[in-house]
This record gives C-alpha cells, structure tokens and sequence, in this order.
C-alpha cells in the first residue's frame, strides 16, 4: 500500500488503484504521463521523491551552519542592531523637569503653603504624588524626576500637574506634557527664568514641538502666546 503520493501534473490513475484527493491512496498503479502507459513501482518512487528532499535539507543546514557576518541575514540583523531595532537597553527619561518661582494670590506672596506635584508617564500610567512647599516669601522649588525603563517601538509620553493649597482646596497652576522625554522639552528645552504664578491670572495656553503648557504663570523667556495657542 502506498500513502500519500500526488500524481504527476497530466497524469492519470488507471486499473484498481483508488485515490481520494488527487493522491494515490492503494494499489499498484498504471500511470498515464503525456500519452504513454508505464508502469510505476511505489517504493523505487518513493524513493526517487526522498532522496532529492533529504538533499536539500543537508544543504540548507550547511549553508546555514557556515553563515558568516556577511551573509544578508545576519548583515541584516546587524543593521537593524543599529538603527536601535531589537536593542533593549534601558534609558533613562526626565518625566519632568525642575520648575521654580514664586506664588502670588492678588499681587501677595502665598507663604509656608502645600504644594503637591503629580506626574504620570509610561511607566507609571497613575499619577505620582509628591509634596512640597513654598517658603516665607512664596518661593518654591520643583526637583527634576527620571525614570529608567525600556521603550522599545512605543512613543515616550508625562504629564505634570502641580497644585497650591489655598484655604484647604488644592487650585492648579501648572500642567504640561512631554513626548520627548528630556530635560525642559515640557519648555521647549530651556530652563524657565523669573517664573511668577499669580492665581489670579486667567490661564494661558502654549503648544509647542512635542509639549503643550496650561498656566497661570510667566516667565520671562517664554514663547509668544499668540503664535503658539492655535497650534
């Protein structure tokens, strides 16, 4: 018996032999091949049809075996290495950047009050809560906060929002976002300089490359809001 066979292109199964779709399932056939009649013993085909597979397996594993660096695959895996694809080095990411100034509320320094920072990114999707405060005379300091982690292929995203306590209730003054993920690029890669937060301001709106900023304070090198609000 003899399984498993395709019939030659043109071919055709003739005498007892039974197939089911288009393979010789039993019987020794008579196989009609562009117009002549010839008997085929199964096994000498069989063994016909092994042989060549078995060589081309030999030879596929050899070639494989004595690849060296500059063979396409592995000339190709080492360009994608580096372009950084298949790299999982971890980086470190500033998820926000130090921020400091003073605190008015109607033109008074808000002394000796609560502040708290809340950033998220990827890695922490949930806000991070950190508190600080003012001094005596309304001046805060913000550190820089960095997280170390592996990316890959995804976008690096923060956010930051930072409130003052004022009677109890928490009233923002600052939130800003980040796709770049170095220090200032929230600010457009410089340090804010004369930072004043007056709570009584109405806020403004700057979008600029890879950032966005919605405040109440300014700064003496900040962008131009009327270019950078209906961007």
């Amino acid at each position: 018996m003899v399984q498993g066979i395709d019939l030659a292109q043109g071919g055709h199964a003739m005498g007892d032999t039974t197939t089911h779709g288009g393979k010789i399932v039993m019987g020794s056939p008579t196989v009609l091949v562009g117009g002549w009649m010839s008997n085929i013993n199964p096994r000498i085909l069989i063994k016909k049809t092994t042989i060549p597979i078995i060589v081309l397996i030999l030879t596929l594993a050899a070639s494989i075996g004595c690849s060296d660096e500059n063979t396409p695959l592995i000339q190709s895996h080492k360009e994608n290495s580096m372009l950084g694809f298949g790299n999982k080095s971890e980086e470190t990411f500033v998820t926000s950047s130090p921020i400091e100034g003073k605190i008015l509320n109607g033109g008074l320094p808000v002394a000796n009050a609560r502040i708290v920072r809340k950033v998220r990114s990827n890695k922490n999707q949930d806000w991070v809560v950190e508190e600080f405060s003012t001094d005596e005379n309304g001046f805060f300091s913000l550190p820089v906060r960095e997280e170390t982690y592996f990316l890959g292929l995804t976008q690096f995203v923060s956010a930051t929002q930072v409130d003052i306590e004022i009677d109890g209730e928490l009233v923002n003054f600052w939130y800003s976002n980040n796709s770049r993920g170095r220090l200032y690029s929230e600010f457009g890669g410089t340090a804010l300089k004369k930072l004043v937060c007056e709570l009584t301001n109405e806020e403004i709106i700057i979008n600029g490359d890879g950032y966005g900023i919605l405040t109440k304070c300014h700064w003496s090198n900040m962008p131009d809001t009327k270019n950078t609000a209906d961007n």
